[in-house]
C-alpha cells in the first residue's frame, strides 16, 4: 500500500461515473503494455477486442447520448484476457484488461472498490516491471537489506511518476461536475503521448 488510506479513502467516496473513469484512464495508460503482448502473440483479435472496449467506454463518458450496452462489454473482455500468465509480457496485459474490467464495473456493479482495485493494478504493473529489471542486481548483492530494496523500488522515479499520476488524476476528479470536455482531454493527452506506465509506446 504505497498511497495510504487518505488515498483509497478518496477513491471509494467517488460516485459510480468518477470511479469508471479514473479506471479508464488508467487502462487507456496501460494499452500499450497489451498491444505489445497481443503484437508478440500474432493475436489482432484480441488487440481488437481491447480497443474495441476502450473506445466504447470513452464514448460512454464523453457522449451523453450515448446507446452503450455495458454488460457485454465484460463478455469482450474475458475474451480479451490471456488463456496464460506464464511470463511478464503476459501479466501486464492481464493487468490491463482487469484495470479496464473495473471501469465496466464500477458502472455495472458499483461496488465502491473499483477505483481502488484498479490503482492497486496499475501500481503491480510498476512494481512486477521494476523488480525484473532489478533481479540482476539483486543477484549481485545479496547483502542488500531486504527493506532498502523496497525503499528504492518505491523511490524508483518510474513508480514515483505512476503516485504522481494517479494522485493528479483523483484531484482532478473529485472537482469534476461530470463534464464531457476532461475525459476527451484525458484520453486526448495519453494518446499523445503514447507510452504506458512502464515506459512501453505504441
Amino acid at each position: 500500500m504505497i498511497f495510504g488510506e487518505k488515498f483509497y479513502g478518496y477513491l471509494r467516496k467517488l460516485r459510480p461515473w468518477q470511479a469508471s473513469l479514473f479506471a479508464l484512464v488508467l487502462a487507456e495508460r496501460l494499452r500499450p503494455n497489451y498491444l505489445l503482448f497481443c503484437s508478440i502473440a500474432n493475436d489482432h483479435q484480441k488487440a481488437q477486442l481491447f480497443n474495441d472496449v476502450i473506445d466504447k467506454l470513452w464514448v460512454y463518458h464523453t457522449d451523453k447520448f450515448n446507446h452503450i450496452e455495458l454488460k457485454p462489454l465484460v463478455k469482450m473482455l474475458n475474451k480479451c484476457m490471456p488463456k496464460d500468465i506464464d511470463n511478464l509480457g503476459a501479466s501486464f496485459a492481464s493487468d490491463a484488461v482487469s484495470v479496464l474490467l473495473c471501469s465496466v464495473n464500477a458502472l455495472i456493479e458499483r461496488n465502491g472498490n473499483e477505483a481502488v482495485i484498479a490503482s492497486d493494478i496499475a501500481e503491480n504493473t510498476v512494481v512486477k516491471f521494476l523488480e525484473a529489471n532489478s533481479e540482476d542486481t539483486a543477484n549481485d548483492d545479496a547483502d542488500a537489506d531486504p527493506e532498502g530494496k523496497d525503499d528504492d523500488l518505491y523511490d524508483n522515479e518510474v513508480m514515483q511518476n505512476e503516485m504522481d499520476f494517479q494522485i493528479s488524476l483523483m484531484e482532478d476528479l473529485r472537482k469534476d461536475d461530470r463534464s464531457l470536455i476532461a475525459p476527451k482531454a484525458y484520453r486526448d493527452a495519453i494518446r499523445k503521448e503514447g507510452i504506458s506506465n512502464i515506459g512501453i509506446s505504441i
